[in-house]
C-alpha cells in the first residue's frame, strides 16, 4: 500500500501545483507510520491497550487512504489540463475537492494521532460496575 502512496507522492512532488499536497501527504503518512509503530509496541504489553481505539486507528488510516485518492485524481486532472483537456471545469473541479479535503478532512489525523499516541487508558480502565 505506502509503496503505491509512495508514487504517487513521488509524481506529485514534480507538478508546481500538486507539490504542496505531495508534501502535505508525506507528513501525514509519517505521521500514520510512527502511530502504527508506536501501537505494535503496545502489542508487547498490553494486547487490550493495543486494540482499545481501534476504530480510531480505522478511520485515520481511511482519511489517510481517502487523500492518497484525492491526490491520485488530481495528478489525472493535471494531466489533462496539461494537454488542454475539453472538461476543464470538471478537472478543476478535482483541483478543488484534493484542496477541500486536505484543508477539512485530513487535519483531522492530528487529533486521531494525539488521541492514539496518549498514554491514558480510559476506554480500558472504566469499571463496569460504574454504569
Amino acid at each position: 500500500f505506502m509503496d503505491e502512496v509512495n508514487k504517487i507522492i513521488d509524481s506529485s512532488l514534480k507538478k508546481e501545483a500538486l507539490n504542496p499536497y505531495a508534501d502535505k501527504l508525506k507528513s501525514y503518512q509519517n505521521k500514520l507510520s510512527a502511530v502504527t509503530m508506536h501501537l505494535i509496541g503496545l502489542t508487547k504489553i498490553d494486547g487490550e491497550l493495543f486494540l482499545a481505539d481501534a476504530t480510531l486507528y480505522l478511520e485515520m488510516v481511511g482519511i489517510f487512504t481517502i487523500a492518497w485518492q484525492w491526490l491520485l485524481q488530481a495528478n489525472v486532472a493535471n494531466n489533462q489540463l496539461t494537454i488542454g483537456a475539453i472538461e476543464k471545469d470538471f478537472y478543476q473541479g478535482k483541483f478543488y475537492t484534493l484542496a477541500y479535503f486536505y484543508e477539512y478532512e485530513l487535519v483531522k489525523i492530528d487529533a486521531l494521532a494525539q488521541r492514539l499516541m496518549s498514554e491514558n487508558k480510559i476506554t480500558i480502565e472504566m469499571n463496569k460496575d460504574w454504569f
